[in-house]
């Protein structure tokens, strides 16, 4: 259990009760969870957000302005990864059960109606059980409503004064940009390979060929069906677009194996955040569990190139360049008949893949191979090939 402190260089909220006169012997604050509804302590009132109404408590104990996640996830508030997530402690000093005690996730600016007041906010997703949302000391300040105890109504003061519009004549010299062609820079000797570096070209299904990637098993042991891992409605969806991405490029199709293998969506981080794709949406890579194919297959004894002696002739080399390969294991195709010991199971169907994917316990030597064939003339011009 943790509790704040004074020394402690850390950004924490507590979600609590104010305190108040009692009789004597009467506790002198509750916790947020213990506070009911109807209380003359607390207001509750009704926030439009587009068509929906909720009910939001006005707190002035909470340090924060708080929406349920089960309220945010059914009625599809759109949200992002807070830049500073923070711990969330209870009355007691004890961490929030709800995403391990850190509000990590806060709405989009909600433009919001209460009793016919127009304003936008933004909620911190957190555990407020039997609340839809909490308003507390932030939203105070910043909205600053008179409200009135008795009839539990809320007013916001009026500019005695509204300030006049004004107009100004602005006048703008407007002139034409001069874009320069991104290939103007480019040597005309490297202008016949621009083909190489469009996207399309790494979307392309490669053809069959001898280095096509088989899985040899053990005698005696065959693949498995194994089950699904769960996955919160974020991981979900971006399985659901990697899948579709997949598809469309023909890396994958529907399959009717009887093996299947369980599925993890990673998040991309950047600069210790995870990074947003351009729908908005957190960045995921889908990770395949092939550990028990792995533990039956036949090991490819084929060589990596040695890192000492890759330093040792990069170390006397005059010129070094590296290729970027993206999705390089996408490059080899998976052997006819062998696509079905790569299934793979998400809640979203059975898939299996038309080319080799990562996490197969061969999948690097027959990568190397591939490469160490291609630049075999290179060989002896103190080349290093290295995945």
């Amino acid at each position: 259990m943790e509790t704040p402190s004074s020394q402690q260089n850390q950004q924490v909220k507590k979600l609590r009760r104010p305190s108040k006169l009692r009789h004597r012997g009467a506790p002198t604050h509750k916790t947020l969870y213990e506070a009911k509804t109807g209380q003359r302590s607390q207001i509750e009132i009704p926030l439009q957000y587009g068509n929906k109404t909720f009910k939001a408590m006005i707190d002035s104990g909470a340090e924060g302005n708080f929406i349920s996640p089960s309220v945010a996830e059914k009625y599809r508030i759109p949200w992002r990864y807070k830049l500073k997530s923070y711990k969330l402690l209870t009355v007691d000093g004890s961490l929030s059960k709800y995403e391990n005690g850190r509000v990590l996730r806060e709405t989009e600016e909600l433009p919001v109606q209460i009793q016919g007041h127009s304003e936008k906010v933004i909620l911190d997703i957190a555990d407020i059980s039997g609340h839809d949302i909490i308003l507390g000391m932030p939203w105070l300040c910043s909205s600053n409503p008179r409200i009135n105890w008795k009839t539990q109504k809320l007013s916001w003061d009026q500019l005695e004064n509204p300030p006049e519009k004004e107009f100004r004549e602005i006048c703008y010299l407007i002139r034409e940009a001069r874009v320069m062609d991104p290939t103007a820079k480019v040597p005309p000797e490297y202008l016949r390979f621009k083909r190489l570096f469009k996207e399309r070209t790494r979307e392309e299904l490669p053809d069959h060929n001898q280095w096509d990637h088989r899985i040899p098993i053990k005698e005696g042991h065959h693949p498995k069906l194994h089950q699904i891992y769960h996955m919160n409605p974020e991981k979900a969806k971006a399985l659901w677009k990697s899948l579709q991405r997949d598809l469309e490029r023909g890396y994958i199709q529907e399959s009717e194996s009887p093996a299947g293998y369980p599925v993890m969506m990673v998040p991309k981080m950047k600069d210790g955040k995870i990074r947003i794709d351009k729908d908005g949406d957190p960045m995921y890579r889908r990770v395949h569990d092939y550990r028990q194919l792995n533990d039956i297959t036949v090991k490819n004894g084929y060589p990596l190139t040695l890192m000492d002696t890759m330093k040792e002739n990069i170390s006397r080399a005059k010129w070094f360049t590296a290729l970027d390969l993206p999705d390089g294991y996408y490059l080899v195709r998976m052997a006819k008949g062998e696509e079905w010991k790569t299934a793979f199971r998400t809640i979203h169907g059975l898939y299996e893949y038309k080319v080799m994917p990562q996490g197969l316990t061969n999948a690097p030597a027959s990568f190397q191979h591939m490469l160490m064939t291609i630049l075999r003339k290179f060989l002896d011009k103190n080349m290093s090939p290295k995945y």
